[in-house]
């Protein structure tokens, strides 16, 4: 790949997760779900890296490391971009396209 596309300075490899729609949670088919590292956890939660436990619970019992910061670099520009009211995620998207 990054010998046809020389540009590319970042590669993701994209997983399916799950969600169920709350009241708390508005998630939906074909949402995308952006998580950013806190505390020891890298950012990403991998079910078989964890156990269930009593009364549903489930307990990590480890984590991937956190993203190039280039990559957090860019979704806290987004993040702060959309928050004072530059430019939503819907017209990057649209720009790309």
């Amino acid at each position: 790949m990054r010998a046809t596309f020389q540009n590319i300075q970042l590669g993701l490899m994209v997983g399916i997760g799950g969600g169920v729609p709350s009241v708390d949670a508005d998630i939906r088919l074909g949402d995308v779900v952006v998580s950013k590292p806190a505390d020891i956890y890298g950012g990403v939660i991998q079910y078989d890296y964890g156990k269930s436990i009593r009364h549903g619970r489930f307990q990590r019992t480890g984590s991937f490391n956190k993203p190039p910061l280039a990559f957090l670099t860019t979704v806290s520009q987004m993040q702060s971009d959309s928050m004072v009211g530059r430019q939503s995620v819907h017209e990057v998207i649209g720009d790309v396209l």
